[in-house]
């Protein structure tokens, strides 16, 4: 007996299985900077990626 899926419960199953942890901790993902070398303060963070 074959088991049918409906379009909706199939593309949930395949989503599903391809789903993978990313190890964030590796990738440096922002840029901080100061507008003076002198003064700490504000501190500008910037994304590190273009686009």
């Amino acid at each position: 007996m074959a088991s049918t899926m409906g379009p909706k419960a199939s593309l949930k199953k395949g989503i599903q299985r391809k789903r993978e942890e990313l190890d964030l901790s590796a990738m440096r993902l922002t840029n901080e900077s100061y507008f003076s070398p002198d003064n700490t303060l504000p501190l500008i963070i910037q994304p590190a990626m273009e686009g």
